[in-house]
């Protein structure tokens, strides 16, 4: 939340909106699965145009915080960082029932169901 006090509203949408392709990224790097090439050419040209829209290439009028684009993007991995680990620690269980305890308890729905 600290990172939304100094980044535009539009600047925060745009680095969320990237959750999907870093979901794939880090599912790359800790699980293994290769995306196709045409993906990561694509995911590529998307974050060149992140990259240009939040002005790594000069400053721009009204732009956001360096800060709080680094808040809101470290945010963002994190969730991505958590969809990616959840897939394999939940693969066995119901998916309502595991998604149904995570919001309301506020804690890692892997705990319940840990292995012994």
């Amino acid at each position: 939340m600290i990172g939304f006090v100094s980044i535009r509203a539009g600047d925060a949408t745009l680095i969320q909106a990237f959750e999907a392709i870093m979901i794939v990224g880090l599912s790359a790097c800790l699980l293994k699965v290769r995306p196709t090439m045409g993906f990561v050419f694509l995911s590529c040209v998307a974050l060149a145009g992140l990259a240009v829209t939040l002005g790594a290439f000069g400053p721009r009028d009204g732009a956001s915080s360096p800060f709080g684009i680094a808040m809101v993007f470290l945010a963002t991995a994190t969730a991505a960082l958590y969809v990616v680990l959840s897939s394999r620690l939940l693969v066995d269980h119901d998916p309502i029932l595991a998604g149904g305890d995570a919001k309301p308890l506020g804690i890692s729905p892997a705990s319940r169901y840990e292995r012994v």
